[in-house]
């Protein structure tokens, strides 16, 4: 799948938002309301950046629009503060910014914007604030670090959320939710172990702990809590995305392009190699020997 898209989000986002600085001429609201044409566009350009297999264009494409969507949310934010204290924020077009004013001023603009504000500061019912210990860092992205720090052996959800909400001074899970839930799914799982010891079925898998765990999880608009898109709730791909074969097959030309430009600079480079040392030979006083 295109779960390597997930894992280095920090290398797609600088890709995405290198697209954003320098390819976005028009001011829009939201990502939703930039012309296809635009977005296909964007997407061709970051089929420079990574490769994958063409079938697989349809999933990339999707997580790609995914990804941007919140990115671009993400800086319209930080845009929009700079407008209200009076910046200019950097590596924009000033007039997309200048365009975006009116829009920041709408009365229901501002509204929506003091309720996002509220939503982000609920207490969750005396939970206080949603914290977590990742940083900037994807939830992917930890379970791809925790795998390599384990020998190759991924961790199991239940060790996953536990290190990603866990204050690393403390040593201890500091989001009152996620610790309630880590206690109750290590509770279940600790008699499930219990009943298959008992009935002679062997250990669990982590296979089994990871359904154990997203079917315990509360699901809120397709997103399970704490896990996230690694865990897809939604339909296939296929159906929420219809497949573009002309897309496919534009993304397999690009990249068969792509390999044929590396192909014509290794042999420009073994070239220049061979040309550099026939002139070593003929003209030694011409290339003075280095010091070593």
């Amino acid at each position: 799948g295109a779960t390597w898209f997930r894992a280095k989000r920090n290398r797609t986002s600088k890709a995405i938002m290198k697209m954003f600085q320098t390819q976005l001429h028009t001011a829009y609201e939201k990502y939703s309301d930039i012309p296809q044409s635009v977005k296909e566009s964007w997407f061709r350009s970051f089929t420079q950046f990574y490769n994958w297999e063409p079938e697989l264009t349809p999933l990339v494409r999707s997580e790609f629009d995914s990804h941007a969507t919140k990115l671009y949310s993400d800086h319209m934010y930080a845009w929009k503060q700079n407008y209200l204290q009076g910046k200019k924020p950097k590596n924009v077009n000033l007039d997309v910014f200048n365009a975006l004013k009116p829009y920041w001023d709408l009365p229901e603009t501002k509204a929506t914007s003091e309720t996002n504000s509220k939503n982000r500061k609920s207490d969750r019912g005396g939970r206080g604030i949603s914290t977590h210990n990742a940083g900037a860092k994807t939830i992917e992205a930890r379970e791809e670090e925790m795998t390599i720090e384990a020998g190759g052996v991924p961790p199991d959800y239940i060790q996953l959320i536990k290190d990603i909400h866990t204050n690393k001074k403390t040593n201890e899970i500091q989001d009152p939710k996620a610790r309630e839930f880590v206690e109750k799914v290590k509770d279940i799982r600790d008699e499930m172990m219990t009943q298959r010891t008992q009935n002679g079925l062997g250990v669990m898998t982590r296979e089994d702990i990871n359904q154990m765990v997203v079917e315990q999880a509360p699901v809120s608009k397709n997103r399970t809590y704490a896990l996230g898109k690694l865990v897809d709730r939604h339909p296939s791909i296929t159906s929420t995305y219809p497949v573009n074969s002309s897309l496919v097959e534009e993304v397999k030309m690009l990249k068969e392009q792509h390999l044929e430009k590396d192909i014509r600079m290794n042999s420009m480079q073994a070239q220049i190699e061979t040309l550099q040392n026939i002139l070593k030979e003929n003209f030694p006083s011409s290339f003075p020997q280095t010091q070593q």
